[in-house]
């Protein structure tokens, strides 16, 4: 975890993020079981940002537009080995927007999966 002590607070629903961050770190180790997960933040221009980081297979691009509609799961051939119903990264996405942000992903270089949210600095 690389969650800087300093951070200013934010404007958020604090079930809400925790929800999210439950879903973000469930999927991160169910599809990262043998490397790391990592959570981080920083302040950036327009917020507070928060990362989760893993070192699974990643998600093809061909695949990336279906990441966040409700009850999809990327490749349905793994349901009798890895739980879930495809609606937790929807879920997330809702509650993120709810508080004025978005939830995102990136393919690092390195590959792996990177989920990330801002929330906004309250003032």
């Amino acid at each position: 975890t690389e969650i800087s002590p300093d951070l200013p607070l934010v404007w958020a629903d604090e079930a809400a993020v925790q929800s999210v961050l439950h879903h973000l770190l469930d999927n991160a180790l169910k599809y990262a079981v043998e490397g790391p997960v990592i959570i981080r933040s920083g302040l950036e221009a327009d917020g507070v940002r928060i990362e989760v980081l893993d070192s699974g297979p990643g998600i093809p691009p061909e695949k990336r537009h279906l990441l966040f509609q409700r009850f999809q799961r990327l490749d349905a051939r793994d349901s009798q080995s890895v739980y879930g119903y495809g609606l937790g990264l929807y879920l997330s996405r809702r509650l993120m927007t709810a508080m004025k942000s978005d939830l995102c992903y990136e393919a690092p270089e390195a590959g792996g999966s990177c989920f990330y949210f801002t929330l906004k600095v309250a003032e």
